[in-house]
């Protein structure tokens, strides 16, 4: 791995660029939607607006990379959807799911992965008070989870971008009377700095393509994750992450997908040890791993991790 200045460094570069994406989704959700969502507000009923909401969303994110001239361009939001739907149309690419080809939009994708993750932590949400999206963006895919039934107490955002957190409060203003919601800052290399949650028996963790632009994690991230968590009783992380090649069976088992995975993550500088610092850490028991269940041609596949804590 690099020094820790280059990694300061490129965690600066991230940040930048993440808070810039957010801000022209902050744009449009206030925009082109009326954000936030008031009783006064004359806007279609909340869940149309927030299904329309994601559909737009992975093509601002796009626009706002890679062509901001053009995102700068819309007037109108029919001008905005219309561009959106061409666009997803453009970029369907081929998909492998468990070991399926299949030819999705990005939107397609994301609903899938939506209801994968809803289907792992419907199995292990009893009496759940907490669950917790670790760097989780605008929110979506914890408005998605209980949309899906996927019950708690409390639900909580835990991300690193002002402007994505200020995103996921335009969007709660859609559902603010059907469930608590709070978001709060969160990076995987300064977890020091997030909040203490006292008073919670029963929680559940997790993270969708969130470690990505993290290189390399601290000894002792996991210890310290646990520890803002100190009255559980049952404690459970889920992540839907690129680490298929970290997993030590991957490179006997799929010598293909293990170097092409590899390649990827070297050249754009993503993480190298998230599964063996999970793995390493005292206490946790993994009680799953599911290799590659979402798999391109491009690397980069996601794998399934859950485990549990043991006092």
């Amino acid at each position: 791995m690099g020094s820790s200045e280059d990694l300061d460094e490129r965690s600066h570069q991230v940040s930048i660029k993440y808070e810039g994406v957010y801000s022209c989704l902050e744009s449009a959700f206030r925009k082109f939607y009326g954000l936030p969502s008031t009783a006064s507000s004359k806007n279609k009923s909340p869940l149309e607006t927030y299904q329309e909401l994601k559909f737009v969303a992975p093509a601002i994110w796009y626009y706002a990379i890679f062509e901001k001239t053009k995102y700068d361009r819309f007037i109108t939001k029919s001008d905005m959807v219309t561009s959106v739907k061409n666009w997803h149309l453009e970029h369907a690419k081929v998909y492998i799911i468990n070991g399926e080809e299949m030819i999705l939009t990005l939107f397609q994708f994301d609903e899938i992965v939506k209801h994968t993750l809803a289907t792992l932590l419907h199995r292990l949400n009893h009496n759940i008070d907490l669950i917790v999206d670790l760097g989780g963006g605008w929110g979506h895919r914890l408005f998605d989870l209980f949309l899906l039934g996927v019950k708690s107490k409390e639900y909580v955002l835990l991300e690193r971008s002002i402007a994505g957190r200020r995103c996921s409060n335009l969007v709660y203003s859609l559902f603010s009377n059907l469930f608590k919601f709070s978001c709060h800052h969160f990076d995987w290399n300064h977890l020091e700095d997030m909040p203490v949650f006292e008073g919670h028996q029963n929680v559940l963790l997790f993270s969708t393509h969130s470690i990505e632009q993290v290189p390399e994690l601290e000894n002792k991230t996991f210890d310290i994750l646990i520890d803002k968590f100190p009255d559980t009783e049952n404690l459970y992380g889920v992540h839907l992450e690129p680490v298929t090649f970290q997993i030590p069976v991957e490179k006997s088992n799929n010598p293909l997908r293990y170097e092409r995975d590899m390649k990827y993550a070297m050249a754009h500088k993503y993480n190298l040890d998230f599964y063996n610092k999970l793995s390493r850490t005292k206490n946790i028991f993994i009680r799953h791993v599911s290799p590659g269940v979402f798999d391109s041609c491009y690397g980069n596949s996601t794998s399934v991790l859950i485990w549990e804590f043991r006092r």
